[in-house]
């Protein structure tokens, strides 16, 4: 009994002690550890805001706001662990400034700017939280009239920016770079729901440069950033992830997650990566961009060139768009909207090693193809994966690769392209097309299954609409709804040593004007025999098959084996029909197999399957007699009758 009293005091005792340890832990740190929402920090006190910015204009200036350092590289100006309420003034304002400094581990909100850097180099921006600003999350401006001017060297990264809203041009945007900012790296931040209603807002990130006076914005670097959901009204330039504008060089765009740009209206919006005009010499690779539109509720004729997920426009020479996975672009009431990739007015620019797919046309023509191109000369396209981009009912869209408007001299190889889905009109659903268009090489290319709902110039692998002097080789085109290779009124275009097999179109290869022709392996998917047809012992099969639209006759092949793609050339066809169905009579029972092959006056398709047919003859003994009929009917009585008896018999007995 003692024993027992005694552990219950020891558990009494314990319990009391937890209540006065629990009773001291602040509720809301209780809270969280229950909810597993809380995390240790260095200092867990409520922030205190500053209603106040900073400002500092020159190296001096560092001593009074700067925590730490002594501005040199080893050793930067620290700016740490500010929390600011700008109140729609600017939260960190930098200007004029060589020292090496940098700001982190802050957040600024309800700023104008959250943070601009004027002419300053040797920054590093990073762990800031910026959000509900009316201008820009962090603006790099170049612009100035003193001595010393442009922004290089400045670090931006593991930022979150969000919220920013712009009401007026050029504002709104997460990220903004203007006039002569170079050698600026944008590493690893986090850029959404930021909104704009004039022309240049709602961007992601938005860089503009001048090359009047060496005001570029060259050899800055935007890699491995998540942005994502930014949007903008009726504005041009606007809603897009990443935008580029005036004399951008040597720009590197990589490695970043763009997806749920968006515009209203109005042109050059809604894209994943654009570059506007006189930018050259950019990379954009290994990328991931998808679900990005354009136009959504736009006005005809006035909000083009929207969302594709990667737009390339005017003097943009040189670029390279390498390794990029693109996917669900989604156009609008306008055309050249939701293609892939969509480049005009540039020349040498290298695209290769892309998956392309699910981009989806709008209302517009010339949208919804994996690439697009206008007036785009010198082009590399190659070893790209294109594949199920969709069209609608106006012309130009869910091709696989469309060049058109002069897009010369350009190198079309090692592209796997399948699944192209043309709409209701007509130059959709085609592998490759070129419509005005000359002096290219197409080869080596992967295209099946392409299709188009319209029968005019839809549903081909390739297709020269209006183009001369296309080297047309070593492609491999199968089960495509059209031809093969349809030339149109295209002049010296020369197509050897493709392979084609199971297009739908006769013959495989259309030409409207002399053109060379060389060899080239055509083969149209063959019949398909549906039964044969033996059950009557009357030493009759009957065959019944679906032919191509092509046919104008039938061979059909039988022997006492299986009939084969390898052997049926070494057979002689028994019969040689123009219908669908054909009546076999034979005198010998066994099993025979039969097959068809179409053909017309020019070539043969490929052989049909093989369907063997049990045959049994009436006349070989097999029937009953009609002769014996009695003799068996009383056969048959007289069994009955004997066992009826003989029950009967044991019956009596067995009483």
């Amino acid at each position: 009994m003692k024993i027992k009293i005694k552990f219950l005091t020891i558990i009494i005792g314990f319990l009391l002690g937890c209540s006065t340890i629990l009773s001291s832990v602040n509720p809301v740190f209780f809270s969280s550890i229950i909810k597993g929402e809380f995390e240790l920090q260095p200092n867990s006190a409520a922030p205190v805001w500053d209603e106040i910015g900073i400002v500092i204009n020159s190296n001096l200036d560092f001593v009074s706001e700067a925590t730490t350092g002594d501005g040199s590289v080893g050793n930067p100006w620290r700016i740490h662990g500010k929390y600011i309420n700008a109140s729609n003034g600017v939260g960190i304002n930098i200007t004029h400034t060589t020292d090496y400094f940098v700001v982190e581990d802050s957040v600024i909100k309800n700023a104008s700017h959250g943070i601009y850097i004027n002419n300053v180099s040797n920054g590093i921006l990073k762990n800031i939280t910026i959000y509900n600003c009316s201008e820009t999350g962090i603006f790099l401006d170049g612009q100035s009239n003193t001595f010393f001017n442009g922004v290089h060297e400045i670090e931006i990264r593991e930022n979150v920016i969000h919220g920013i809203s712009g009401a007026s041009e050029n504002s709104g945007n997460g990220i903004r770079l203007d006039w002569e900012c170079k050698n600026n790296y944008i590493y690893n931040n986090t850029i959404y729901d930021n909104f704009g209603t004039q022309n240049g807002t709602g961007n992601g990130i938005y860089i503009v440069g001048d090359a009047l006076d060496g005001g570029g914005c060259n050899n800055n670097i935007i890699e491995n950033n998540l942005i994502y959901d930014n949007t903008a009204t009726v504005a041009r330039k606007a809603g897009n992830g990443v935008f580029f504008d005036g004399d951008c060089i040597n720009n590197e765009i990589k490695g970043n997650t763009i997806f749920g740009s968006s515009s209203v209206s109005g042109f050059w919006s809604g894209n994943g990566i654009c570059f506007l005009q006189h930018c050259s010499a950019n990379t954009i690779s290994n990328n991931t961009i998808y679900d990005n539109e354009g136009g959504v509720e736009g006005i005809p004729l006035q909000d083009g060139y929207s969302g594709n997920g990667i737009s390339i426009f005017s003097d943009n020479d040189y670029t390279d768009i390498i390794n990029n996975t693109i996917h669900s672009s989604h156009g609008g009431t306008s055309s050249y909207q939701g293609n892939g990739i969509y480049i005009t007015d540039s020349t040498n620019c290298n695209i290769k090693d892309n998956i392309i797919y699910g981009n989806m046309a709008g209302d517009g023509t010339d949208s919804g193809n994996g690439i697009m191109t206008q007036f785009a000369t010198n082009l590399n396209i190659s070893n790209n994966y294109i594949y199920e981009n969709y069209g609608n009912d106006k012309y130009y869209t869910g091709n696989g690769i469309l060049l058109s408007s002069y897009s010369d001299n350009s190198y079309i190889a090692e592209n796997i392209i399948r699944d192209s889905i043309g709409g209701t009109n007509q130059s959709g659903g085609n592998g490759i097309i070129l419509t005005n268009s000359n002096d290219s090489i197409i080869t080596q290319n992967n295209i099946s299954y392409c299709t188009g709902d319209f029968y005019i110039e839809s549903g081909s692998g390739i297709l020269i609409r209006v183009g001369d002097n296309i080297n047309i080789s070593y492609n491999k085109i199968d089960f495509c709804s059209g031809y093969a290779v349809e030339l149109g009124f295209s002049e010296n275009c020369n197509v050897s040593y493709n392979s084609f097999y199971g297009n739908g179109e006769y013959p495989c290869i259309l030409s409207y004007v002399d053109n060379i022709i060389t060899p080239n392996y055509c083969l149209f998917l063959g019949t398909i025999l549906n039964y044969v047809d033996t059950g009557n012992w009357d030493g009759i099969a009957t065959l019944n098959w679906t032919g191509p639209s092509w046919a104008e006759f039938y061979y059909v092949f039988r022997s006492t084996s299986e009939i084969t793609t390898e052997n049926y050339m070494n057979l002689t066809p028994i019969a040689t029909v123009t219908t669908t169905t054909f009546t076999d009579n034979l005198t010998e029972e066994g099993t025979y197999y039969y097959a068809i092959l179409a053909a017309n006056a020019t070539l043969n398709g490929t052989i049909s399957n093989c369907i063997a047919g049990e045959i049994l003859i009436a006349t070989s003994g097999n029937e009953i007699p009609f002769s014996i009929l009695p003799g068996l009917l009383m056969a048959v009585v007289f069994v009955v009758f004997k066992t009826y008896w003989l029950k009967k018999v044991k019956k009596v007995n067995c009483s």
